[in-house]
């Protein structure tokens, strides 16, 4: 059921972290969230910092998606 929970975990993380309707309940004007900054660059145009943004995101997805990976082979070994 491990793998199953981790698995479960990292779909939801990967779908949340530029989920843009949290982001617009989320956001305030001192409280800018990954999602609305998003589509600030985009509709302002700087798509150089667009890229930048989403490819730190897009890494720390990679690294997240790994490590919880990982874990669940470690955790479905020791059974």
């Amino acid at each position: 059921m491990a793998p199953g929970l981790v698995s479960a975990g990292i779909l939801f993380f990967v779908h949340i972290i530029g989920d843009v309707n949290a982001a617009a309940i989320l956001a305030g004007s001192r409280n800018p969230v990954v999602g609305s900054t998003l589509v600030d660059l985009y509709e302002g145009g700087d798509h150089a910092q667009l890229a930048a943004l989403a490819g730190i995101l897009s890494l720390i997805s990679v690294m997240f998606v790994l490590a919880a990976l990982s874990l669940a082979r470690f955790v479905s070994r020791r059974r």
